[in-house]
């Protein structure tokens, strides 16, 4: 087991093979996990990747390393009013938050107008978290596979 090697395929898609000094497979690896990535990020949004409401997704999605949490960190700024999340406060139904406090907060509107909707919102979670399992398999065989030749 090589655990560094796991490391750095964790900190960054194809990482484990550039520390193996095999570049071209490194590079189609990379390539393959940013594409599924980044087409997420264009079909879902920011909001594809959110830690705290879609719990589930976020496991895979973590395992495309230090970007899934940026990218959840940003959202959770993009998408806040006063420290608090658009999706939480969507749900409330308080005198300060009635029927017309969308119309009236433009805070508000810019920070719903950035959240996912429905079904391409799922799309670009799945994307990421297909992404997040192809770099698990590239993350397991960084740490236990050997390169031909090193039989």
């Amino acid at each position: 087991m090589k655990p560094d090697r796991m490391l750095f395929a964790w900190l960054w898609p194809g990482g484990g093979y550039f520390a193996e000094r095999r570049h071209a497979r490194g590079f189609r690896a990379m390539g393959g996990v940013l594409f599924l990535y980044l087409s997420g990020l264009l079909i879902g949004g920011l909001d594809a990747v959110d830690r705290k409401h879609d719990g589930i997704w976020f496991y895979a999605q973590a395992f495309n390393g230090p970007i899934a949490f940026a990218t959840d960190f940003a959202r959770s700024r993009l998408s806040s009013i006063n420290g608090r999340e658009i999706q939480d406060i969507s749900w409330e139904r308080t005198p300060s938050l009635g029927q017309r406090w969308l119309a009236q907060e433009q805070e508000v509107m810019d920070a719903v107008r950035r959240q996912g909707l429905s079904h391409v919102n799922e799309v670009g979670t799945l994307f990421i978290a297909l992404g997040g399992l192809m770099n698990l398999v590239l993350i397991l065989e960084a740490g236990f596979a050997t390169p031909k030749g090193d039989v």
